[in-house]
């Protein structure tokens, strides 16, 4: 999962409202977010909190954004509440944002006691672009539950590799350049899967591989005893499965990479029982790959549909492949899944280079970008 960033940065642009006279959309990094009319400037440095920020009961009432905010399980037993993301007047809104006065108010009120930074310091830090004031106001990042039977927990492996964190696209706007060649795939609301093919040592001290399956976080022994006695396969062992043909992508790649160490088929798990959102799989579940990694490095696109094509191992949908620019982002971000001919919304999508590259702020260059609509209706 992303870092959550609630930072101090400057506005880049504000914008009129088309249908509102008394409201305007200023735009923060990549986010646009609606704010009442001639309060806020051009180059006016702000704290901005993205949607899906939890804020303790005590900020969201200090800022009188309570009726504005989602109310979070009752299971969780707490009156913190979640940053929305909506649509005001027909115009996508991410987020809240406030001014610095507003940041340091509520410091001096809440926090200033029983902080470890003194409120002349908390004050300069309101002067440093990108300041992250998270820790210090206690705002945790909300990460819905996954419903699915997980299974038992395997001994985890150092190179039974976790997937690439994926920043928000409108955090880093301009890590992709203008025209370089990308793919745009779309974002599918399920849990994350994890198959590999492992050198390990047996109980011998001999060199081996092993499959090896797992969600985002845990690796997974294949089966495990219910209550009643019946012993039932993990879930995120079924896409082989699903996919006989899988555990042969995998030796095929490994063949093709003698030297390799591990070999890693990245995916998603969706369907009934899983998330919210069922696409295709209304009474079951499916699978769709994302991405390969041989050693940690991940392939080029064009490198993992050779083999995705020859093993017929279904990928995620792509929206778009050609050359980047916001407004190709934006397009794709919103609209309805590919995944089923029914209207159904779309989560939002996923951003990378056809060739893989990194970056000195984030890494790995894969970003996504999610759709108002989906985090209105969250």
């Amino acid at each position: 999962m992303s870092e959550l960033l609630a930072e101090t940065v400057r506005i880049t642009k504000i914008s009129p409202h088309n249908n509102a006279d008394r409201l305007e959309i200023a735009t923060i990094k990549g986010w646009p977010c609606i704010v009442p009319k001639g309060q806020y400037k051009e180059g006016q440095m702000v704290v901005y909190f993205p949607p899906d920020t939890i804020m303790p009961y005590s900020l969201h009432a200090f800022l009188n954004i309570t009726n504005y905010c989602a109310s979070l399980p009752k299971s969780m037993n707490t009156t913190s509440r979640r940053v929305k993301a909506v649509r005001l007047r027909g115009i996508p809104s991410y987020g809240v944002v406030i001014t610095t006065k507003q940041c340091v108010d509520y410091f001096e009120k809440y926090m200033a006691e029983t902080s470890t930074i003194s409120v002349p310091y908390f004050v300069s830090c309101m002067l440093r672009p990108g300041f992250n004031v998270a820790k210090w106001f206690q705002l945790d990042k909300w990460q819905p539950m996954i419903r699915c039977n997980e299974g038992n927990a395997a001994k985890e492996h150092p190179r039974f590799y976790k997937y690439t964190s994926i920043e928000h696209w409108r955090n880093y706007p301009n890590v992709l350049h203008e025209n370089e060649q990308i793919i745009i795939t779309e974002k599918i609301h399920g849990t994350n899967c994890r198959l590999g093919f492992i050198e390990d040592t047996d109980e011998h001290g001999n060199q081996t591989k092993v499959i090896m399956a797992g969600s985002h976080k845990v690796r997974r022994q294949r089966f495990h005893t219910k209550p009643n006695g019946e012993e039932v396969e993990c879930l995120y062992w079924q896409p082989f499965t699903w996919h006989p043909r899988l555990r042969d992508m995998l030796l095929r790649i490994d063949e093709d990479n003698p030297l390799a160490s591990s070999i890693m088929v990245y995916g998603e798990i969706y369907g009934r029982g899983v998330q919210n959102l069922h696409y295709d799989a209304t009474s079951e579940k499916k699978f769709r790959v994302f991405d390969i990694a041989i050693d940690g490095y991940y392939l080029n696109y064009d490198e993992m549909l050779f083999y995705l094509d020859t093993y017929k191992i279904p990928f995620v949908p792509v929206l778009y492949v050609g050359p980047y620019s916001p407004e190709i982002v934006e397009r794709y971000t919103v609209g309805n899944t590919l995944l089923t001919t029914d209207k159904h919304i779309r989560e939002g999508c996923v951003i990378k280079p056809i060739k893989e590259r990194d970056h000195p702020k984030i890494g790995r260059v894969i970003l996504k970008s999610v759709s108002v609509d989906y985090l209105s209706t969250k």
